[in-house]
């Protein structure tokens, strides 16, 4: 997940050759940082770590984009993505509490996203045209990772199918 989070963050840089605007390099370098973070500590066997950390960047960077754009924008799309993430990522091996604390985290961006608004922090240079590709750009973004995530989730089921058919088989 965090490795499509750091290609998809890289595909984003692709907003300013499109629009031609400046984009926030540091916040972007942030949240790559947060993500070879969570990387690093999955690969260290730190994995509910991890899956915390991944979980809050996606949060703050999904919302700091909707605060950077304009609503017309669509960068709320990215909310379809991180909901399947989450399900895919919460095995059903975690115990409940876990994946309470994610969609909690999920909610509580979303509520926060709703409800509060940074004026100076929205870029006000975009013309017309530039939101309506931002629109589509975020559409087609946010649909090819949910798509991803999607068949990614289908084949772990798929999996965990074919393995419980292979134990009762075996039982019997």
């Amino acid at each position: 997940m965090n490795l499509i989070m750091v290609f998809f963050l890289l595909v984003g840089l692709t907003n300013y050759l499109f629009l031609k605007v400046n984009y926030t390099s540091l916040t972007a370098t942030a949240f790559l940082s947060f993500s070879i973070i969570s990387l690093l500590l999955n690969k260290f066997k730190k994995t509910y770590l991890s899956f915390l950390i991944f979980t809050l960047n996606v949060n703050l960077s999904i919302f700091y984009i909707n605060k950077y754009y304009p609503v017309e924008s669509g960068a709320y799309l990215f909310y379809f993505p991180l909901i399947v993430s989450v399900v895919l990522l919460n095995n059903p091996s975690l115990r409940d509490r876990h994946s309470l604390l994610h969609f909690l985290v999920c909610i509580f961006f979303f509520t926060a996203n709703l409800l509060l608004d940074f004026p100076t922090l929205q870029i006000q240079t975009l013309s017309a045209h530039q939101i309506k590709l931002l629109w589509y750009y975020n559409l087609i973004i946010s649909a090819l990772i949910t798509g991803v995530l999607s068949y990614l989730l289908t084949r772990i089921i798929f999996k965990q199918n074919i393995e419980i058919l292979l134990q009762n088989n075996d039982l019997q």
